[in-house]
């Protein structure tokens, strides 16, 4: 996805470079350098979606391809994608992926 604005593309690579760090939408809009009004409407005209669903959706990526590609304990990927409990980041990944994270790493390894 190729990103024309110069105000939201160091969001994004701040968002890439480190998913484990936590974001607000004050350290987001200042990234971004725009008022926070003017950041969230333009990121969500730019990316379809609030930055602060974004954030989420790209955690449950990252975290959904370590549980498919790693044998990683469920806590150590929750931290690695900016949760610090498991139970927490266990509820927004059924909330995305509808089964918890046990269930699904188990579920993709029937697959194979």
């Amino acid at each position: 996805m190729q990103i024309n604005n110069a105000h939201i593309a160091p969001v994004l690579t701040a968002i890439h470079d480190d998913p484990s760090k936590p974001l607000t939408l004050e350290t987001l809009s200042k990234i971004a350098c725009l008022s926070r009004t003017s950041f969230v409407a333009r990121f969500s005209t730019c990316m379809s979606m609030t930055p602060l669903k974004y954030v989420t959706f790209w955690r449950m990526q990252i975290a959904r391809k370590q549980l498919i590609q790693t044998d990683c304990p469920i806590l150590d990927i929750a931290e690695s994608v900016g949760y610090q409990s498991e139970a927490a980041f266990g509820r927004v990944f059924k909330k995305h992926h509808h089964v918890a994270p046990a269930t699904y790493r188990r579920q993709a390894a029937s697959v194979k």
